[in-house]
Formats: C-alpha cells, sequence, structure tokens
C-alpha cells in the first residue's frame, strides 16, 4: 500500500515540477490529461482519498521519529477492543517521552465550519453541502479507550486532528486542529518531559498487544460503523433522541430552530432544523 500512495506521491509532484519548466506545451500534451484523469479517479473514491491523507501524516511523524531516536515510537492504523466489546480504530498513535498524541487524519477539501461542541460539522464542496461527525469528538474517544487499556490520565494525552487535504476549515476555536504543513512544528512544540523512555516502550508493546490484524475483524468494525450511522439518522427521523432514547422536541434558540432531546439538562443532544431535510 505504500508503494502505491509513494508512486501517487511521485506523480503528482512530478507534474507540478514539470508545468513549472514547461508550462504552455504540457497544456496541450495529450499524456497530461491522461494522467491528471487518472490521479482524479483514483483520488475521487473516498477509501483512496483517506489513505492517501494518512500516509501523508505517516511520512511526516516518522521522520520525527527517525530524526529523535529513543524519544518517539510511532503506530498507524490501531484496532482495539475494549472491554465493553467494541472496537475503535485510531489513524496514529505517537508516544513520546513528551505525552501521547493521538492523531486523527482527515483529507478533505473545500470548506468545513462548525463549533467544537457540536456534534456535526458542515463540509462545502462546490455545490454539494454534507455532515461530518466532528472529529475533535471521535479522538476524544479514542483518547478514553486509551485510557481504559493504559490506565494512566487524560492530561497524558495530547488530542490532534490534522487535516491533509486543501480545506478550509473555520471553527468558533481551532484549538487541537492543525494542518499537515505545522503537523512538525505543532508536535516538537512540547518539550516538557512526562514519561522515560522505557515508559513509553512499555506502553507502545501493551498496545501492539491488543491491536486487530485480523482482516475480518476489521472488516466487521467498519460494517458496525455504517449500521450505527443508519440508525442514528433512522432515530433522528423518527423523532428519537440518537443518545438517550427521549423525544426530539421543537425549539427555538439565538440561531433559530433546532430539535433537542425533550430529557434536557441531563441530555443535551441537538441537531439543526435543515440538517436532515
Amino acid at each position: 500500500m505504500e508503494i502505491v500512495f509513494e508512486m501517487i506521491d511521485v506523480l503528482s509532484q512530478g507534474i507540478v515540477e514539470a508545468f513549472k519548466m514547461y508550462g504552455d506545451q504540457i497544456l496541450h500534451s495529450f499524456l497530461f490529461y491522461v494522467i491528471v484523469s487518472i490521479l482524479s479517479s483514483v483520488f475521487a473514491i473516498p477509501f483512496v482519498r483517506g489513505k492517501f491523507g494518512e500516509y501523508k501524516v505517516h511520512s511526516i511523524l516518522s521522520s520525527i521519529v527517525k530524526k529523535n531516536p529513543g524519544k518517539y515510537i510511532l503506530l498507524d492504523d490501531l484496532m482495539v477492543r475494549l472491554s465493553n466489546g467494541k472496537t475503535i480504530q485510531i489513524d496514529h498513535v505517537l508516544l513520546s517521552c513528551y505525552g501521547i498524541f493521538v492523531i486523527e487524519t482527515k483529507h478533505y477539501s473545500g470548506r468545513i465550519y462548525g463549533k467544537v461542541r457540536s456534534e456535526y460539522w458542515t463540509q462545502y464542496a462546490g455545490n454539494k453541502k454534507s455532515n461530518m461527525y466532528n472529529p475533535l469528538r471521535q479522538n476524544w474517544g479514542h483518547i478514553k479507550a486509551l485510557e481504559e487499556i493504559l490506565h494512566i490520565s487524560e492530561s497524558s494525552f495530547q488530542s490532534l486532528v490534522c487535516f491533509s487535504g486543501s480545506a478550509y476549515v473555520k471553527l468558533d476555536d481551532c484549538t487541537n486542529i492543525v494542518l499537515s504543513k505545522d503537523l512538525k512544528k505543532e508536535i516538537l512544540s512540547y518539550q516538557k518531559p512526562i514519561f522515560q523512555g522505557g515508559q513509553i516502550r512499555e506502553y507502545a508493546i501493551m498496545l501492539k498487544g491488543r491491536d486487530i490484524v485480523d482482516k475480518k475483524e476489521r472488516r466487521q468494525h467498519v460494517k458496525n460503523i455504517k449500521v450505527n450511522q443508519e440508525l442514528r439518522t433512522f432515530k433522528i427521523a423518527q423523532g428519537i433522541c440518537p443518545q438517550c432514547g427521549g423525544k426530539l422536541v421543537l425549539r427555538n434558540g439565538r440561531y433559530g430552530e433546532f430539535y433537542g432531546c425533550s430529557n434536557y439538562p441531563k441530555c443535551k443532544f441537538t441537531e439543526k432544523l435543515n440538517d436532515w431535510e
């Protein structure tokens, strides 16, 4: 898989460099259009787009590990089972003397708007509008899972959501959000040791021992995510709160009408009125 992405990356960079050198000559080249068409088709596939983003971030993190021997250990595509039987998949875990970085990669384009505490953000790609699950919430769940496995406090972790594509991201608070070009600088800014080298090696061994490598189980994990998303959508359409099972009621707020849970304040679930029209 890495070889494929390296080839695509090299090919993409080669096109850019060739365009700088030969300009208009390339624009009239049939081969140029063939290559661009192939790349466009490949990256239109969500799975490929996501994997390319993960590989891009992996390359950045690997360079940190290589240049700082003994201080960092990188685990990619980690999947573990929790005590409740559920599985979680984490894009990157970078263990270091300065804390454990838990990194969720998003290779998106277009414009993304949202609030840190919202369950969903809004993505605009051309004329298409869609919802995306808040990756900060997603990563918070990853950290809680690692807490359970390693038996260490939440303060030992650093959550980062890395956008590796060309997306413009606008939130009410961009803390814990980083672009791939700034990822290395962000990680190296943490220089206060909280672990010994022996500790991070122990934690890495514990996580590797829990990593699920069976392909069948990994496919089931993806299937479960899709089923849960469909179930959530169905419940909302039926006026049922997907978090606690309460009734969804129409309310008026500062930014207009929205659905809220009847069990508020015990349950703070909300959904914009136009999100599921």
